[in-house]
């Protein structure tokens, strides 16, 4: 094959690019200065590639055409991950094999859907914007407890003994107190979410239950459109094989869950992207458990 490039070109760090012959490769990422030789790039629709500068001339692209919720957010050693990428559109195909018509397949409503739905509903009734306050109002933070704890127990979302743990964690009246006010703010305070966020996992913190399944679940059951379920194991291996950096640590951190919401949407705008049509954050907690280690991929192996 002939040179068809000039390798004198040179690619820094963090310059985004496309490969013209490849356009199903879509965007990428320079990951270091090219040498002259070569340049290692990731590109969004294939992954990882060394190229030789001597047979490719890529072509910049503008900063302000350049967005990629993935490639602002990739792992930084991406190149040495020890996990395989796997495209959006692979995931994709792996969904789309159990459920054929997505979101909105019977076997995925009555599968993974109505359940669900109908424990938000449960949830919402219990633990609504009106209902919280009144109950504050009249100084009954242990009648917010034992509701917390009923939302957390009728689901198999939340493993045995973190269900314990956090019922042993609020059977003093400061600790009710404690957690039923930082409740109502992570909920439902008009203050930014960062801030309302730390302190409701400082909370969880002084209470000795900082655990992810445990601060995410109420925020996800009762407010789908908003919040993300945390299952670690689940998240942090969709998010690896994605390639996305959610700056994962096991203590339950705003900077986790920033990059965790920053992930759920970047998942949710591309599946919409698709015709999907995905209503909350249920339906996108339910696509990372059926493409990662749920029953498609187990199935796929």
């Amino acid at each position: 094959m002939e040179p068809t490039s000039n390798p004198t070109v040179i690619y820094r760090k963090g310059e985004r690019v496309r490969h013209p012959k490849m356009p199903k490769w879509g965007l990428g990422e320079v990951l270091a200065r090219s040498n002259g030789t070569d340049v290692k790039v990731f590109f969004v629709g294939i992954g990882y590639k060394v190229l030789s500068l001597s047979f490719v001339t890529l072509e910049k692209v503008p900063p302000l055409i350049a967005e990629s919720p993935l490639l602002d957010n990739l792992i930084h050693d991406i190149a040495n991950s020890t996990t395989k990428y796997q495209t959006f559109e692979d995931t994709l195909t792996l969904f789309q094999k159990g459920y054929n018509d997505g979101f909105y397949d019977a076997a995925y409503l009555s599968g993974e859907r109505e359940a669900k739905e109908n424990s938000h509903r449960e949830a919402l009734a219990l633990l609504n914007e009106e209902a919280l306050g009144a109950l504050l109002d009249e100084g009954n933070a242990v009648e917010v407890c034992e509701r917390a704890l009923a939302i957390v127990n009728q689901t198999s979302m939340v493993f045995p003994n973190e269900k314990a743990a956090l019922k042993k964690a609020l059977s003093t009246q400061r600790a009710q107190i404690e957690f039923a006010e930082s409740l109502q703010a992570v909920l439902y305070s008009d203050v930014k979410m960062r801030t309302r966020f730390d302190e409701f996992a400082h909370t969880l913190t002084r209470l000795g239950v900082s655990k992810w399944q445990v601060a995410t679940y109420l925020l996800h059951v009762i407010q789908p459109h908003q919040h993300m379920f945390v299952k670690p194991t689940i998240t942090q291996q969709t998010a690896e094989q994605s390639g996305f950096n959610i700056q994962y640590a096991a203590t339950v951190n705003w900077k986790t869950y920033d990059h965790v919401l920053r992930f759920s949407e970047y998942l949710f705008n591309e599946l919409k992207a698709t015709g999907l049509k995905p209503r909350d954050m249920i339906d996108v907690q339910s696509f990372m458990w059926c493409v990662t280690l749920g029953k498609f991929a187990e199935a796929d192996k």
